[in-house]
């Protein structure tokens, strides 16, 4: 029973590790163009797409607005 438990408690802090490690440097120049990225891509999804291309240009634009998340908490600017 102990065994499972340390073994839980390892797993959860090793998974918990990597995921707050994912892609989460943000620069000045990057945060200046993430507002022009998520209006390119928000554009691209009111046109005539496929089913797989819509996946993408969701996945894309999570990730831009996640930087741009990023981008606030480090006090850089989104737009110029």
């Amino acid at each position: 029973m102990l065994n499972k438990m340390i073994l839980l408690v390892s797993v959860l802090i090793i998974s918990s590790n990597s995921m707050a490690k994912q892609n989460t440097k943000v620069s000045k120049s990057l945060c200046l163009k993430i507002d022009a990225k998520i209006a390119t891509a928000k554009k691209n999804m009111r046109v005539v797409y496929t089913d797989k291309k819509g996946q993408t240009l969701r996945s894309k634009l999570k990730v831009l607005q996640k930087k741009k998340v990023y981008c606030k908490i480090s006090t850089f600017p989104t737009s110029s």
